[in-house]
């Protein structure tokens, strides 16, 4: 991130069970970024919807925002046919008053269009980016993203290297070994060089009593508590974090109050992560 700010931008994968607590990173590095007064756009990819490029929708969305009127639009051919490929992909985000000036489209060999998109699409980002002194990009849930999403992530990795854009992504760990254009691409640019994996694991012992210690009064704390919720949970943040949410809910002990395992004992416990979720 910080060499992204100096122009020497990068892609960063985060990468990790479900519950790992992935997405909470990426929040907090978010407000991390805002800190630092950056400029940062979120996309996320559904598991419903694979809609093309679904998962920079809501980042262009944002984007469009900043574009400036006037002279400088009408000066700059590139950024013109950036808006057109941009609206001729996302019709809703464009207006009369920007789709003045814009040029005709010419039809071209899908494979030509494609590569004409990727193109308009990474001069709008990088004009942006310019313009506003850099962007970071963070993209949730890589696993359900659509083919072009995927597409187009490859290409702008390939193309940061001088540029002051930072892209921070995440996917399922557990995910990726079914899916074929996820693998290819994160095999693509890891090998290449352009892309640092980050993967976060589960709580051990000592992490489990710290993060314990750290939501509970220590009084709490103990090994055997440890123990036990490492054996049910298999230290996944999110299971533990959930476990303990029930607890309290259900008023068995209060916020404070020393917990103990006979507590826990007393709610229902799902098997899985899967049926926390």
């Amino acid at each position: 991130y910080e060499n992204a700010r100096c122009g020497k931008g990068g892609i960063i994968f985060v990468t990790g069970e479900t519950g790992v607590g992935k997405s909470r990173l990426l929040k907090e590095f978010k407000v991390f970024t805002q800190l630092k007064q950056s400029h940062c756009f979120t996309g996320y990819a559904y598991k419903d919807k694979t809609n093309p490029l679904e998962s920079f929708y809501d980042i262009f969305r944002e984007l469009v925002n900043h574009i400036k009127e006037g002279a400088e639009l009408s000066q700059s051919r590139e950024l013109r046919i950036s808006l057109a490929v941009l609206f001729k992909m996302f019709p809703d985000l464009s207006n009369g008053h920007r789709l003045k000036n814009l040029p005709h489209l010419k039809t071209l060999e899908p494979n030509q269009e494609k590569l004409r998109n990727f193109e308009a699409l990474y001069e709008l980002v990088q004009y942006l980016a310019s313009d506003l002194g850099g962007i970071v990009i963070l993209l949730e849930d890589l696993h359900w993203a659509d083919e072009l999403s995927l597409q187009f992530l490859e290409y702008l990795g390939y193309n940061l290297s001088d540029r002051n854009i930072f892209i921070c992504g995440t996917y399922r760990k557990e995910a990726l070994e079914e899916n074929l254009l996820l693998r290819r691409m994160v095999a693509n640019l890891k090998n290449e060089g352009y892309l640092n994996l980050v993967e976060l694991r589960p709580f051990n012992i000592e992490s489990l009593y710290s993060f314990l210690d750290s939501t509970i009064t220590p009084g709490s704390n103990s090994a055997e508590l440890v123990q036990y919720l490492m054996q049910k949970t298999g230290g996944n943040p999110f299971f533990v974090e959930e476990i303990i949410r029930t607890l309290l809910r259900t008023r068995i002990v209060n916020i404070g109050e020393k917990m103990a395992i006979e507590h826990f004992q007393r709610i229902s416990i799902p098997e899985t992560i899967q049926d926390v979720i």
